[in-house]
């Protein structure tokens, strides 16, 4: 079965048949009957973060439990917590589930080589209760190694209250699913995206604010919700906002994309100035997707300045290549580089940002 193309006539969506593929399935034999559905235009194989039949499975789900409660009394009550499980809890309450690596460029900013230190820290952590891990599982084959990823437990949500009183923290039961009732992977893949892009703003030391579903008051008093708002520094006294939005495939997907680009066009044109984004972030799973979700973009969110990445270029590191758009006029996709989200540049940092509103507290301080 080949996947519907849509062609938009004067503003009318209307379905025709395609023609077959000229590209085999790249799984085979192996996939699900509707894998066509959900393939890339190109029949390439799903990224790391995009397979849909993916399912969840705990790691090891009992481990910690009973060493949760001694753990919160000791931390918390006694105000003993350390330095990087303040780090830890505070990203986990912001992205919700994160991958070793993605933890290690928040514990070691800018830093390189701290995989061990990092995964005896997080072995750590998990036999401590506070934190649990889990992968997936999938009917297809996957030729990558899938990572460890790490959330809060309801213990560690409750240590993140503390620290943040007013955060409503998002955490995880572990639990051994029966075989066949495993919750799909897709709401936790979409995190694991954002808290990539997190990461590596953190490292480059560019982030200023991050917020998942802030809601946004407009003019015409409707309420709006990007999937991550977030704020970066470029120069002194120079703050950029962006939108985050991250597109997963499904069959309705080209009726829910119109959907979710006409709320932001209306959002876009009724936010106040200050609270506009510079560019929405459109992230999609692969490159051969970029050219329809464009299409779409240009009819139904033509007030909006679209740069989008894929999960691979993300995984990549933020470079000349992450951000790209496509070229109507020119018919393929282009780079499109962004300054001061690459590693280097000289405008200042978030920690000088934030050092220079902390002031002298020895100066301040009254015996």
């Amino acid at each position: 079965m080949s996947m519907p193309e849509f062609v938009f006539n004067n503003n009318v969506e209307e379905q025709t048949s395609s023609a077959p593929s000229p590209f085999p399935n790249p799984y085979g034999q192996d996939g699900p009957a509707n894998i066509q559905e959900y393939l890339l235009p190109n029949q390439e194989k799903f990224g790391l973060y995009s397979d849909p039949f993916a399912k969840l499975k705990y790691i090891q789900p009992e481990q910690g439990v009973r060493n949760a409660a001694f753990w919160y009394e000791n931390r918390i009550s006694n105000n003993t917590l350390t330095e990087k499980e303040i780090k830890l809890i505070q990203y986990l309450s912001v992205v919700r589930v994160a991958t070793r690596k993605q933890i290690e460029n928040i514990l070691y900013p800018l830093q390189n080589d701290h995989n061990q230190k990092t995964l005896e820290f997080l072995r750590k952590s998990k036999n401590s209760g506070f934190i649990c891990s889990f992968s997936w599982i999938s009917e297809l084959p996957h030729e990558r190694k899938k990572p460890m990823v790490y959330a809060l437990t309801k213990v560690g949500a409750e240590a993140a209250k503390s620290l943040l009183p007013d955060s409503n923290c998002f955490f995880m039961k572990p639990v051994n699913y029966p075989p066949g009732s495993e919750p799909s992977m897709a709401d936790y893949f979409a995190d694991l995206i954002g808290g990539q892009l997190y990461s590596e703003l953190k490292k480059i030391d560019r982030l200023i604010s991050w917020e998942r579903r802030a809601t946004i008051m407009l003019s015409d008093s409707q309420a709006f919700s990007p999937f991550i708002r977030f704020q970066v520094i470029k120069e002194e006294k120079d703050l950029r906002l962006f939108w985050v939005e991250i597109f997963r495939m499904h069959p309705d997907w080209k009726t829910k994309t119109i959907q979710r680009f006409q709320k932001i066009e209306h959002a876009f044109k009724n936010t106040k100035s200050y609270e506009r984004p510079e560019r929405l972030i459109v992230v999609v799973d692969g490159d051969a997707r970029i050219q329809p979700i464009s299409e779409i973009a240009q009819m139904y969110m033509p007030s909006v300045d679209v740069r989008f990445t894929t999960d691979e270029r993300l995984l990549a590191g933020l470079d000349t290549h992450t951000f790209i758009s496509y070229d109507f006029a020119k018919k393929s996709l282009v780079k499109k580089r962004i300054s001061y989200l690459l590693s280097g540049h000289t405008g200042m940092t978030a920690t000088e940002y934030f050092d220079s509103m902390h002031g002298s507290l020895e100066e301040d301080y009254e015996e």
